[in-house]
Formats: structure tokens, sequence, C-alpha cells
């Protein structure tokens, strides 16, 4: 019996001694930035869509604009105009291709037609009267017509003897005549006209007018 409590007794003695040995672990504190990372705000969406659908545009300020409004606008040269609002044109000089084309006149339009005794149509007159004045190489079609020559920059400049041409759609030319000056051409046009004077000092003309060539 004695035995017995004296080797509980030393069991206690041996248990306690362990435990006070035991240490507890040491857990090390998380690192400290001076920047912590933010985490980002996903407040405004339920289902966890991040994407920015929001109209983030800023609109240009007048000032912002890539045109500069100082810029000088682009000079456009007109013809001269008289106090009555007619262009100031060169009068009429008298040369072997005026001369020719006046000869011409009453002339019937004729479809196909390139001498006097047949009619012209509009670049058969053309060719008629550069043809008799020496021009053998002149063509027959009206556009080649009109890049033959020493080009015209405007209607204000042309002169006697110059083909002029005009345009309703402005891509190709689509009737000429021969310029004498004055602000007249001479041209046979169209079915049911003959060879005429015509003032191209109209507003239809000035507006219509598609390019000249100068071949004297």
């Amino acid at each position: 019996m004695k035995k017995t409590v004296i080797a509980a007794f030393l069991l206690i003695i041996a248990v306690v001694l362990c435990g006070c040995g035991k240490t507890e672990p040491v857990i090390p504190d998380p690192p400290v930035t001076s920047d912590p990372i933010e985490n980002p705000d996903y407040s405004d969406s339920e289902d966890g869509n991040t994407d920015d659908n929001s109209d983030s545009t800023i609109p240009l300020n007048a000032t912002d604009s890539p045109y500069n409004r100082d810029t000088e606008p682009f000079e456009v040269e007109y013809p001269e105009v008289s106090e009555n609002g007619d262009m100031q044109f060169a009068p009429i000089e008298e040369n072997m291709l005026v001369l020719t084309a006046q000869s011409l006149l009453g002339v019937p339009f004729a479809d196909g037609g390139s001498t006097p005794d047949t009619g012209f149509d509009n670049s058969g007159f053309i060719h008629y009267v550069l043809s008799q004045n020496g021009y053998v190489n002149c063509p027959r079609g009206l556009y080649e017509q009109s890049v033959m020559g020493n080009h015209v920059d405007s209607i204000a400049d042309l002169r006697s003897g110059d083909l002029v041409f005009f345009s309703d759609s402005g891509d190709k030319a689509q009737f000429g005549g021969i310029y004498i000056g004055g602000g007249i051409m001479i041209s046979c046009r169209m079915p049911g006209e003959s060879v005429s004077e015509i003032d191209i000092t109209s507003s239809y003309y000035r507006t219509a007018y598609f390019t000249a060539v100068r071949v004297i």
C-alpha cells in the first residue's frame, strides 16, 4: 500500500515537471508596408462584373479644336465685276479662229456633222474651225479637245480664240465653243439650234464653266 502511494506521487511530480518545460510557439506579426494595397471596390457590382461601361469621354472645349479658327481662308480669284454687276472681259479681237467661227453663224445642228454642208454637232463645229486654220491634228472628240493646248484657269482669263467648255455635272466637258471675246462664244450646242453667238456672262455659265484651252 505504501509503495503504491509513493509511485503515484512520483508520477504526479513527473507530469508536472514535463508540463513546465513546454513553450508556446511564436507567431510572427504580419509585415507592415507604408503603402497598403487597397482592395478593388465591387460595391456597385452585384454579380462581380468589373467592366466600366460609364462614358468617360471628356468633351473638347472650343479652344481645344484641331482647327485653327484664326487661319486665313483660301483666297479665291474672281473675275473683276463692274458697277452694274457684269464681269469684265477683254474685247473681241479678230483672229482667224474668230473670223472662221463667225462665218459659220446660222449653220444648223446635225448629229455627227462636221462640215457646213452637212451641219455640225458640238465637237464637229470646233473641229472644223480649227482644221480650217491649220490645226490638222485637232481631235474630233469633245474630251480630247478640252485637254489640248494650254489650260486657262479662270473664265475671266479667256482670250479671243480660246476653246471654252462647260459642264452641268462638273465631271467632264459636256459642250463647248470658240470664245471670241467680250463674254461671247460661238457654239453649235444641241439639236434644234444652229451655230450661234452665246453670252457666257450669265450666272448659269459662270457656274457651269468647266475648263478652257488656249491654242493660239
